[in-house]
């Protein structure tokens, strides 16, 4: 299964305050409801659920239900380790950090952040993520009034993507370092 076979629309844009915002809301809720139903399908493999179940907490977070979104990222992590998927369990984590880091609970963020810093140094296998564990732990830093901290962060990110060559993730990262400009600027200022 990918996104693409959702019959709705799933996607989003990045809002001024470096939030991911659904394009429609009402449709990614009905996306959200499709997913879960997809779950009931006995024929699905363990991977395949575990995709899924991901997909749940990441949408869930896009629409702002949080509770939801920890839920069915705590499941997604647990099948992926399970799995011994360490590159799955990853991706999970680092969209819980943001999803906590969204829900106030900046404790628990950082400290989730933390560990997927020291994970991506120790895994090579994980170096295909670190533009964007840099990224939100850019935004994480940036919203915790440590502009200077998020702008390395924000570089690192766009260095890697540039070697990628992915237009689309370069250009969301010079975003994140134009809003950093705004706060040093503003920060100067005062």
């Amino acid at each position: 299964m990918r996104v693409k076979s959702i019959p709705f629309n799933m996607k989003w844009n990045v809002d001024d305050e470096l939030r991911e915002r659904p394009v429609s809301s009402e449709e990614m809720v009905e996306g959200l409801n499709f997913l879960m139903d997809c779950l009931n399908i006995d024929s699905l493999s363990i991977q395949t659920r575990a995709k899924i179940i991901g997909w749940i907490g990441v949408y869930a977070r896009i629409a702002k239900d949080y509770h939801l979104s920890t839920d069915y990222l705590k499941q997604a992590i647990k099948l992926y380790e399970d799995l011994g998927d360490a590159r799955g369990a990853f991706v999970q984590k680092l969209r819980l950090a943001c999803t906590w880091h969204w829900k106030g609970k900046i404790r628990e963020a950082g400290h989730l952040f933390h560990q997927l810093l020291q994970e991506v140094e120790q895994n090579e296998k994980l170096d295909g993520y670190r533009d964007f564990l840099y990224q939100h732990y850019g935004k994480f830093q940036l919203d915790r009034g440590k502009p200077e901290l998020a702008m390395n962060y924000f570089r690192e990110a766009l260095h890697i993507r540039e070697g990628k060559g992915d237009q689309e993730l370069i250009e969301t990262t010079k975003k994140c370092l134009h809003k950093c400009r705004e706060k040093l600027r503003h920060t100067e200022i005062l």
